[in-house]
Protein backbone atom coordinates (compact mmCIF):
# COMPACT_ATOMS: atom_id res chain seq x y z
CA UNK A 1 0.00 0.00 0.00
CA UNK A 2 1.24 3.70 -0.79
CA UNK A 3 2.06 4.91 2.31
CA UNK A 4 5.59 5.53 1.93
CA UNK A 5 6.04 9.60 3.06
CA UNK A 6 9.11 9.63 1.00
CA UNK A 7 7.23 9.24 -2.30
CA UNK A 8 8.98 11.00 -4.72
CA UNK A 9 7.33 13.09 -7.08
CA UNK A 10 7.77 15.62 -9.90
CA UNK A 11 5.65 17.95 -11.09
CA UNK A 12 5.47 19.87 -14.83
CA UNK A 13 2.73 22.57 -16.04
CA UNK A 14 2.11 24.79 -18.20
CA UNK A 15 0.04 26.96 -17.09
CA UNK A 16 -3.13 28.10 -14.37
CA UNK A 17 -5.59 25.85 -16.06
CA UNK A 18 -2.99 23.28 -16.02
CA UNK A 19 -1.83 23.66 -12.06
CA UNK A 20 -5.08 23.72 -11.14
CA UNK A 21 -5.64 20.12 -12.57
CA UNK A 22 -2.20 19.24 -10.67
CA UNK A 23 -3.95 20.32 -7.88
CA UNK A 24 -6.41 17.64 -7.91
CA UNK A 25 -4.38 14.90 -8.94
CA UNK A 26 -1.87 15.56 -5.87
CA UNK A 27 -4.66 15.77 -3.44
CA UNK A 28 -5.37 12.36 -4.41
CA UNK A 29 -1.62 10.72 -3.58
CA UNK A 30 -0.59 10.04 -0.23
CA UNK A 31 2.46 11.58 1.69
CA UNK A 32 5.21 12.88 -0.91
CA UNK A 33 7.98 15.00 -1.47
CA UNK A 34 7.90 17.24 -4.54
CA UNK A 35 9.87 18.74 -7.03
CA UNK A 36 8.00 21.41 -9.74
CA UNK A 37 10.12 21.88 -12.94
CA UNK A 38 8.77 23.95 -16.27
CA UNK A 39 9.12 23.00 -19.66
CA UNK A 40 12.27 23.93 -20.88
CA UNK A 41 14.16 24.44 -17.12
CA UNK A 42 17.51 23.21 -17.47
CA UNK A 43 17.74 19.90 -15.64
CA UNK A 44 20.48 18.36 -13.71
CA UNK A 45 23.09 15.71 -15.98
CA UNK A 46 25.59 13.48 -15.27
CA UNK A 47 25.85 10.60 -13.05
CA UNK A 48 23.68 11.91 -9.96
CA UNK A 49 20.80 12.39 -11.63
CA UNK A 50 17.51 13.02 -8.96
CA UNK A 51 15.38 10.00 -9.77
CA UNK A 52 11.53 9.45 -9.18
CA UNK A 53 8.79 7.33 -8.12
CA UNK A 54 6.41 9.40 -10.69
CA UNK A 55 6.45 12.55 -12.97
CA UNK A 56 3.21 13.98 -13.22
CA UNK A 57 2.84 16.12 -16.18
CA UNK A 58 0.10 18.62 -17.21
CA UNK A 59 -0.38 20.27 -20.41
CA UNK A 60 -3.02 22.68 -22.47
CA UNK A 61 -3.10 22.19 -26.24
CA UNK A 62 0.49 23.30 -27.61
CA UNK A 63 1.00 24.60 -30.27
CA UNK A 64 3.35 23.73 -32.90
CA UNK A 65 6.59 25.72 -32.17
CA UNK A 66 6.14 25.05 -28.40
CA UNK A 67 5.79 21.31 -29.29
CA UNK A 68 9.22 19.90 -29.99
CA UNK A 69 10.21 21.63 -26.48
CA UNK A 70 7.56 19.98 -24.59
CA UNK A 71 8.35 16.82 -26.00
CA UNK A 72 11.59 16.86 -25.21
CA UNK A 73 10.82 17.74 -21.48
CA UNK A 74 8.83 14.47 -21.46
CA UNK A 75 11.37 12.59 -22.52
CA UNK A 76 13.93 13.38 -19.96
CA UNK A 77 11.33 12.78 -17.21
CA UNK A 78 10.74 9.40 -18.31
CA UNK A 79 13.98 8.75 -18.26
CA UNK A 80 14.22 9.62 -14.53
CA UNK A 81 11.14 8.54 -13.46
CA UNK A 82 9.46 4.72 -12.12
CA UNK A 83 6.37 6.35 -14.10
CA UNK A 84 5.55 9.33 -16.22
CA UNK A 85 1.65 10.06 -16.06
CA UNK A 86 0.24 12.88 -18.57
CA UNK A 87 -2.98 14.50 -17.27
CA UNK A 88 -4.15 15.23 -21.04
CA UNK A 89 -7.21 14.99 -23.32
CA UNK A 90 -7.05 12.38 -26.19
CA UNK A 91 -6.35 15.25 -28.30
CA UNK A 92 -3.64 16.91 -26.75
CA UNK A 93 -2.03 14.00 -25.72
CA UNK A 94 -2.50 12.56 -29.63
CA UNK A 95 -0.46 15.67 -30.89
CA UNK A 96 2.72 15.07 -29.10
CA UNK A 97 5.10 12.34 -29.46
CA UNK A 98 5.36 10.21 -26.00
CA UNK A 99 8.00 8.60 -25.04
CA UNK A 100 7.19 4.74 -24.17
CA UNK A 101 5.68 4.03 -21.33
CA UNK A 102 4.60 7.19 -21.03
CA UNK A 103 0.34 6.48 -19.51
CA UNK A 104 -2.33 9.11 -20.59
CA UNK A 105 -4.77 9.58 -18.26
CA UNK A 106 -7.83 12.09 -18.90
CA UNK A 107 -9.03 14.43 -16.56
CA UNK A 108 -12.84 13.39 -16.18
CA UNK A 109 -10.45 10.00 -15.37
CA UNK A 110 -8.26 11.86 -12.70
CA UNK A 111 -9.64 9.28 -9.80
CA UNK A 112 -7.39 6.47 -11.62
CA UNK A 113 -4.24 7.98 -10.79
CA UNK A 114 -3.70 6.14 -7.34
CA UNK A 115 -4.54 2.77 -9.06
CA UNK A 116 -1.83 3.41 -11.66
CA UNK A 117 0.94 4.65 -8.81
CA UNK A 118 -0.13 1.82 -6.77
CA UNK A 119 0.88 -1.19 -9.89
CA UNK A 120 4.24 0.75 -10.84
CA UNK A 121 5.49 0.49 -6.79
CA UNK A 122 4.01 -2.72 -6.60
CA UNK A 123 6.14 -5.62 -6.71
CA UNK A 124 5.78 -7.52 -9.94
CA UNK A 125 4.68 -10.72 -8.02
CA UNK A 126 2.66 -9.04 -5.32
CA UNK A 127 -0.65 -9.99 -5.01
CA UNK A 128 -3.31 -7.79 -5.23
CA UNK A 129 -5.74 -6.86 -1.99
CA UNK A 130 -8.38 -5.16 -1.27
CA UNK A 131 -6.03 -3.60 1.59
CA UNK A 132 -3.64 -1.79 -1.25
CA UNK A 133 -6.68 0.62 -2.81
CA UNK A 134 -5.44 3.74 -1.72
CA UNK A 135 -8.41 5.80 -0.03
CA UNK A 136 -9.29 9.04 -1.59
CA UNK A 137 -10.81 10.48 1.40
CA UNK A 138 -7.78 9.52 3.39
CA UNK A 139 -5.14 10.69 1.33
CA UNK A 140 -6.77 13.86 0.77
CA UNK A 141 -6.53 14.63 4.11
CA UNK A 142 -2.98 13.58 4.32
CA UNK A 143 -2.34 15.87 1.24
CA UNK A 144 0.89 17.77 0.54
CA UNK A 145 0.98 21.51 0.87
CA UNK A 146 0.92 22.93 -3.09
CA UNK A 147 1.88 26.40 -2.77
CA UNK A 148 5.28 25.60 -4.08
CA UNK A 149 3.47 24.23 -6.91
CA UNK A 150 1.57 27.64 -7.28
CA UNK A 151 5.01 29.87 -7.38
CA UNK A 152 5.67 27.59 -10.78
CA UNK A 153 2.53 29.25 -13.05
CA UNK A 154 4.07 30.86 -16.08
CA UNK A 155 5.53 34.42 -15.94
CA UNK A 156 2.94 36.97 -15.45
CA UNK A 157 0.85 34.58 -13.94
CA UNK A 158 1.98 34.77 -10.38
CA UNK A 159 -0.36 34.67 -7.37
CA UNK A 160 -2.48 37.49 -6.89
CA UNK A 161 -1.15 39.54 -3.57
CA UNK A 162 -3.32 39.01 -0.16
CA UNK A 163 -6.53 39.59 -0.08
CA UNK A 164 -8.03 42.55 1.58
CA UNK A 165 -9.34 41.86 5.34
CA UNK A 166 -12.74 39.70 4.75
CA UNK A 167 -15.79 41.50 3.59
CA UNK A 168 -13.98 45.02 3.49
CA UNK A 169 -14.44 46.32 0.15
CA UNK A 170 -17.88 45.05 -0.08
CA UNK A 171 -19.57 46.76 2.97
CA UNK A 172 -18.23 49.72 1.29
CA UNK A 173 -20.62 49.25 -1.37
CA UNK A 174 -23.26 48.05 1.05
CA UNK A 175 -22.85 51.22 2.80
CA UNK A 176 -24.02 53.26 -0.23
CA UNK A 177 -26.78 55.59 0.38
CA UNK A 178 -28.13 53.41 -2.59
CA UNK A 179 -27.04 50.69 -4.43
CA UNK A 180 -27.55 47.91 -7.12
CA UNK A 181 -26.01 44.94 -6.38
CA UNK A 182 -26.26 41.84 -9.03
CA UNK A 183 -25.45 37.92 -7.36
CA UNK A 184 -24.22 35.30 -9.57
CA UNK A 185 -23.49 32.12 -8.91
CA UNK A 186 -20.55 30.48 -11.27
CA UNK A 187 -22.34 27.07 -10.80
CA UNK A 188 -25.39 25.47 -9.96
CA UNK A 189 -26.04 24.72 -6.45
CA UNK A 190 -23.41 27.03 -4.77
CA UNK A 191 -25.84 29.03 -2.36
CA UNK A 192 -26.25 32.08 -4.69
CA UNK A 193 -29.87 32.38 -4.11
CA UNK A 194 -29.58 31.74 -0.98
CA UNK A 195 -27.02 34.47 -0.18
CA UNK A 196 -29.37 36.79 -2.26
CA UNK A 197 -31.98 36.16 -0.28
CA UNK A 198 -30.69 36.80 3.40
CA UNK A 199 -28.53 39.76 2.00
CA UNK A 200 -31.75 41.50 0.95
CA UNK A 201 -33.21 41.04 4.59
CA UNK A 202 -30.02 41.69 6.76
CA UNK A 203 -30.40 44.85 4.32
CA UNK A 204 -33.66 45.91 5.06
CA UNK A 205 -33.51 44.97 9.12
CA UNK A 206 -30.39 47.05 9.42
CA UNK A 207 -31.64 50.05 7.40
CA UNK A 208 -35.36 50.32 8.59
CA UNK A 209 -35.86 53.67 7.14
CA UNK A 210 -34.63 52.63 3.22
CA UNK A 211 -36.51 50.38 1.03
CA UNK A 212 -34.80 47.04 -0.22
CA UNK A 213 -36.18 45.73 -3.15
CA UNK A 214 -35.18 41.92 -3.91
CA UNK A 215 -35.60 41.03 -7.73
CA UNK A 216 -35.27 37.47 -8.90
CA UNK A 217 -34.31 37.28 -12.42
CA UNK A 218 -34.43 33.97 -12.93
CA UNK A 219 -37.32 33.49 -15.17
CA UNK A 220 -37.48 29.64 -16.04
CA UNK A 221 -37.45 28.56 -12.38
CA UNK A 222 -36.42 31.22 -9.81
CA UNK A 223 -36.73 30.25 -5.89
CA UNK A 224 -37.00 33.21 -4.18
CA UNK A 225 -40.59 33.21 -3.39
CA UNK A 226 -40.26 29.88 -1.90
CA UNK A 227 -37.31 31.18 0.19
CA UNK A 228 -39.73 33.89 1.78
CA UNK A 229 -42.94 31.74 1.62
CA UNK A 230 -44.05 34.25 -0.88
CA UNK A 231 -47.88 33.89 -2.94
CA UNK A 232 -47.89 33.86 -6.06
CA UNK A 233 -48.13 37.00 -8.13
CA UNK A 234 -49.87 36.65 -11.49
CA UNK A 235 -48.86 40.11 -12.61
CA UNK A 236 -45.54 39.50 -12.56
CA UNK A 237 -45.86 36.74 -15.87
CA UNK A 238 -47.83 39.87 -17.58
CA UNK A 239 -44.84 42.31 -16.86
CA UNK A 240 -42.35 39.82 -18.29
CA UNK A 241 -44.31 39.23 -21.38
CA UNK A 242 -44.55 42.71 -21.86
CA UNK A 243 -42.07 45.39 -20.04
CA UNK A 244 -42.06 48.15 -22.28
CA UNK A 245 -45.59 48.41 -20.49
CA UNK A 246 -45.02 48.95 -17.05
CA UNK A 247 -44.74 52.07 -15.44
CA UNK A 248 -43.76 52.89 -11.57
CA UNK A 249 -47.43 52.25 -10.59
CA UNK A 250 -47.76 48.81 -12.33
CA UNK A 251 -44.36 47.83 -11.47
CA UNK A 252 -45.43 48.53 -7.66
CA UNK A 253 -48.53 45.75 -8.64
CA UNK A 254 -46.05 43.75 -9.18
CA UNK A 255 -44.09 43.63 -6.07
CA UNK A 256 -44.60 41.52 -2.98
CA UNK A 257 -44.39 43.30 0.27
CA UNK A 258 -41.56 41.34 2.72
CA UNK A 259 -41.77 42.83 6.20
CA UNK A 260 -42.50 46.71 6.50
CA UNK A 261 -39.44 47.58 4.24
CA UNK A 262 -38.76 44.67 1.77
CA UNK A 263 -40.26 44.25 -0.94
CA UNK A 264 -39.54 41.24 -4.12
CA UNK A 265 -40.27 41.25 -7.85
CA UNK A 266 -40.73 37.15 -7.72
CA UNK A 267 -40.45 35.02 -10.89
CA UNK A 268 -42.79 34.77 -13.20
CA UNK A 269 -45.08 31.81 -12.28
CA UNK A 270 -44.92 30.29 -16.17
CA UNK A 271 -41.53 29.32 -17.40
CA UNK A 272 -40.06 31.74 -19.70
CA UNK A 273 -37.06 31.48 -22.23
CA UNK A 274 -33.94 32.94 -20.51
CA UNK A 275 -34.17 35.76 -23.53
CA UNK A 276 -37.61 36.69 -22.66
CA UNK A 277 -36.36 40.24 -22.04
CA UNK A 278 -34.14 42.46 -24.38
CA UNK A 279 -31.42 44.34 -22.53
CA UNK A 280 -32.84 48.06 -22.95
CA UNK A 281 -36.05 45.68 -21.50
CA UNK A 282 -34.04 44.83 -18.43
CA UNK A 283 -32.59 48.00 -17.97
CA UNK A 284 -36.09 49.69 -17.91
CA UNK A 285 -36.49 47.49 -15.09
CA UNK A 286 -33.97 48.10 -12.89
CA UNK A 287 -35.06 51.86 -13.03
CA UNK A 288 -38.61 51.02 -12.11
CA UNK A 289 -36.75 49.04 -9.00
CA UNK A 290 -34.26 51.99 -8.25
CA UNK A 291 -37.46 54.25 -7.99
CA UNK A 292 -39.54 51.92 -5.49
CA UNK A 293 -36.21 51.06 -3.51
CA UNK A 294 -33.24 52.76 -1.94
CA UNK A 295 -31.14 49.47 -2.65
CA UNK A 296 -32.11 46.51 -5.18
CA UNK A 297 -30.54 43.06 -5.06
CA UNK A 298 -31.00 40.95 -8.51
CA UNK A 299 -30.38 37.31 -8.12
CA UNK A 300 -28.81 36.21 -11.73
CA UNK A 301 -29.61 33.27 -13.48
CA UNK A 302 -26.94 30.92 -14.00
CA UNK A 303 -27.10 31.57 -17.32
CA UNK A 304 -25.78 34.01 -19.28
CA UNK A 305 -28.19 35.91 -21.27
CA UNK A 306 -28.64 38.84 -23.83
CA UNK A 307 -29.39 41.28 -20.65
CA UNK A 308 -26.99 39.70 -18.24
CA UNK A 309 -24.26 42.47 -19.45
CA UNK A 310 -26.92 45.40 -18.65
CA UNK A 311 -27.47 44.38 -15.26
CA UNK A 312 -23.59 44.18 -14.47
CA UNK A 313 -23.55 47.78 -16.28
CA UNK A 314 -25.67 49.10 -14.23
CA UNK A 315 -24.43 47.77 -10.87
CA UNK A 316 -22.54 48.86 -8.36
CA UNK A 317 -20.84 45.83 -7.34
CA UNK A 318 -21.48 41.79 -8.82
CA UNK A 319 -21.05 39.28 -5.88
CA UNK A 320 -19.75 36.12 -8.23
CA UNK A 321 -20.82 33.37 -5.65
CA UNK A 322 -18.57 29.87 -5.92
CA UNK A 323 -17.45 26.79 -3.73
CA UNK A 324 -14.11 25.89 -2.92
CA UNK A 325 -14.25 23.85 -6.33
CA UNK A 326 -12.34 23.71 -9.59
CA UNK A 327 -14.80 24.21 -12.45
CA UNK A 328 -15.99 27.47 -10.21
CA UNK A 329 -12.90 29.06 -10.69
CA UNK A 330 -12.82 27.94 -14.24
CA UNK A 331 -16.38 29.19 -14.52
CA UNK A 332 -15.26 32.43 -12.98
CA UNK A 333 -12.44 33.10 -15.98
CA UNK A 334 -14.86 32.40 -18.66
CA UNK A 335 -17.38 35.12 -17.56
CA UNK A 336 -14.89 37.47 -16.96
CA UNK A 337 -13.35 36.96 -20.51
CA UNK A 338 -16.42 36.64 -21.88
CA UNK A 339 -17.45 40.24 -20.65
CA UNK A 340 -14.28 41.84 -21.46
CA UNK A 341 -14.31 40.32 -24.89
CA UNK A 342 -18.38 41.76 -25.34
CA UNK A 343 -17.03 45.13 -24.25
CA UNK A 344 -19.00 45.71 -20.58
CA UNK A 345 -17.88 47.92 -18.20
CA UNK A 346 -19.14 47.74 -14.93
CA UNK A 347 -18.52 47.66 -11.32
CA UNK A 348 -15.84 45.20 -9.64
CA UNK A 349 -16.39 41.63 -9.38
CA UNK A 350 -16.58 40.92 -5.40
CA UNK A 351 -16.03 36.75 -5.51
CA UNK A 352 -17.81 35.05 -2.20
CA UNK A 353 -16.35 31.55 -1.71
CA UNK A 354 -19.45 29.88 0.52
CA UNK A 355 -19.81 27.03 2.31
CA UNK A 356 -16.24 27.07 4.02
CA UNK A 357 -15.54 24.87 6.67
CA UNK A 358 -15.78 26.01 10.44
CA UNK A 359 -11.66 24.39 10.98
CA UNK A 360 -10.12 26.07 7.99
CA UNK A 361 -6.70 23.69 8.62
CA UNK A 362 -3.82 23.93 6.42
CA UNK A 363 -5.08 21.65 3.59
CA UNK A 364 -8.06 24.13 3.06
CA UNK A 365 -6.21 27.13 2.78
CA UNK A 366 -3.88 25.33 0.47
CA UNK A 367 -6.65 24.18 -1.79
CA UNK A 368 -8.03 28.18 -1.54
CA UNK A 369 -4.64 29.70 -2.42
CA UNK A 370 -4.96 27.52 -5.40
CA UNK A 371 -8.37 28.58 -6.63
CA UNK A 372 -7.50 32.49 -6.11
CA UNK A 373 -4.91 31.52 -8.69
CA UNK A 374 -7.34 30.30 -10.56
CA UNK A 375 -9.67 33.01 -10.33
CA UNK A 376 -6.84 35.73 -10.94
CA UNK A 377 -7.73 37.64 -7.98
CA UNK A 378 -8.44 36.85 -4.36
CA UNK A 379 -11.35 36.66 -2.56
CA UNK A 380 -13.77 39.45 -1.31
CA UNK A 381 -15.25 37.21 1.21
CA UNK A 382 -15.51 33.30 2.97
CA UNK A 383 -18.59 32.48 3.97
CA UNK A 384 -18.79 29.62 6.27
CA UNK A 385 -21.36 26.52 5.76
CA UNK A 386 -24.76 26.29 8.00
CA UNK A 387 -25.40 22.86 7.30
CA UNK A 388 -28.61 21.03 7.11
CA UNK A 389 -30.38 23.82 8.59
CA UNK A 390 -29.91 26.26 5.90
CA UNK A 391 -31.86 24.00 3.71
CA UNK A 392 -34.51 23.62 6.32
CA UNK A 393 -34.80 26.84 6.50
CA UNK A 394 -34.92 27.28 2.98
CA UNK A 395 -37.64 24.45 2.87
CA UNK A 396 -39.87 26.09 5.36
CA UNK A 397 -39.37 29.65 3.45
CA UNK A 398 -37.42 31.26 6.43
CA UNK A 399 -34.52 33.32 5.90
CA UNK A 400 -31.64 31.47 7.77
CA UNK A 401 -30.93 34.75 9.18
CA UNK A 402 -34.05 35.00 11.05
CA UNK A 403 -35.28 31.27 11.55
CA UNK A 404 -31.56 30.64 12.91
CA UNK A 405 -29.46 33.70 14.45
CA UNK A 406 -27.22 31.77 15.63
CA UNK A 407 -26.21 29.88 12.42
CA UNK A 408 -22.64 30.02 11.50
CA UNK A 409 -23.87 31.68 7.98
CA UNK A 410 -26.43 33.92 9.87
CA UNK A 411 -23.51 35.02 11.80
CA UNK A 412 -21.61 36.23 8.87
CA UNK A 413 -23.85 37.97 7.09
CA UNK A 414 -24.58 40.20 9.99
CA UNK A 415 -20.61 41.07 10.64
CA UNK A 416 -20.73 41.61 6.89
CA UNK A 417 -23.41 44.14 7.54
CA UNK A 418 -21.60 45.60 11.25
CA UNK A 419 -18.97 46.54 8.73
CA UNK A 420 -21.03 48.01 6.14
CA UNK A 421 -22.42 50.04 8.73
CA UNK A 422 -19.14 51.01 10.65
CA UNK A 423 -17.81 52.41 6.82
CA UNK A 424 -17.38 55.54 5.52
CA UNK A 425 -19.48 54.97 2.45
CA UNK A 426 -16.80 55.47 0.13
CA UNK A 427 -16.94 53.98 -3.59
CA UNK A 428 -15.80 50.04 -3.68
CA UNK A 429 -12.15 50.20 -4.51
CA UNK A 430 -11.31 48.55 -7.76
Amino acid sequence: MLTDPALRVCTLADGVETTLLLAEALALLPPHRREDIGIGDDQPTGADLPEYDLALAALAPTDAQMRPEAEDTLTRLAARARLLVLLADPVTAGALSLPPGCKVLPPQALAGLPALVMAAQAPADAPATGGDRADPDRTRRRAAPIRALVSRLKPGRAPAPAAAPQGARLADVLARPDSLIAVQGLSGGVGATTLAVNLAVQLAEARPHETTCLIDANPQFGTVAAYLDLAENHRVTDAYLNPGALDDECFEQCLTPCGPNLIVLPAPDQILPPDALSGPEMRHLLRLARTAATHVIVDMPHTVTDWTGEVFSTAEAVLAVATLQISAARNARALRQLLAESGVTGPPVHYILNRAPRERDTDWQDRREVFETGLGTTLSLVLSDGGAEVARCGDLGAPVTRQAPRNPLSRDLRQLIDAARRSTAQPAHV
